[in-house]
């Protein structure tokens, strides 16, 4: 096989599809995120979707959450082994994926999400009330079995169903307790997907500098600062006239 020349010189703005379908370079795009071998015939860059949350050693236990409803939810990253696994499995990924030369982005774990899974185990629970003074039981057992219940907006535990209201001058103080905890759930280090595609960047970025790690999309986290060791971290939208959305955009800022 003979691969086409690049599109773009490799420090130029590129335009990537979204996922993993192979993009077509008649129609604009410069990267392509399907099959490595397609993109070179094209003369694409690489850009793949990378998707791994990480693997509980079993269906019930310590590797998972323990949603509010009482049921097995996601990847428990707190739990020491899953942590180690992330750390190991970034590393591996990483080594094997450094070796490309056409490779120019990864988007990592795209739309994949924690913020419904706030964690009831045991540990989890009495780790947040000695920390941040809060108590997660009030949250347990909606009515009906509905999570959103008692997560609206979606991802933040309903202040209202512990009966705490907003202070006399409805200005809220970052230490309150149910405030301080959800800006470490969303924050950085908190265990959802900022902290794992962190991970995931850290070990790409110790042997690709060059390459951008992207978060994809950022959907409904509340305006905290999270994926910080990323080099992209975008909200997404769909558009038939791009060019006014961006527009848009640019007026609002």
């Amino acid at each position: 096989m003979t691969p086409a020349p690049a599109a773009e010189p490799a420090g130029n703005l590129h335009i990537l599809a979204a996922g993993d379908d192979n993009a077509d370079r008649t129609y604009g795009f410069t990267a392509g995120g399907g099959d490595l071998l397609e993109a070179m015939r094209q003369g694409l860059a690489w850009a793949p979707t990378h998707r791994y949350l990480g693997i509980p050693r079993r269906r019930v236990g310590e590797d998972r959450v323990v949603t509010l409803t009482g049921q097995p939810g996601m990847t428990r990253l707190t739990s020491p082994a899953m942590a180690d696994q992330a750390r190991r499995e970034s590393e591996r990924w990483a080594m094997r994926l450094a070796g490309v030369p056409a490779l120019r982005a990864v988007t990592l774990n795209r739309e994949a999400q924690w913020i419904h899974d706030h964690d009831f185990t045991p540990e989890t629970v009495t780790w947040i009330r000695q920390t941040f003074h809060l108590d997660l039981d009030a949250w347990r057992h909606p009515p009906d079995g509905d999570p959103m219940a008692h997560q609206l907006p979606i991802g933040r535990l309903r202040p209202s169903v512990a009966g705490i209201g907003l202070p006399a001058d409805r200005i809220v103080d970052p230490r309150t307790p149910v405030y301080a905890y959800h800006r470490w759930f969303h924050g950085p280090v908190g265990p959802t997907e900022s902290w794992l595609n962190q991970v995931l960047s850290d070990a790409l970025h110790a042997r690709r500098p060059d390459v951008l790690t992207l978060q994809d999309a950022i959907l409904r986290r509340p305006p905290v600062r999270a994926f910080e060791r990323l080099s992209v971290a975008q909200e997404g939208f769909s558009c038939a006239e791009p060019l006014r959305g961006v527009l848009v955009q640019e007026g609002l800022n």
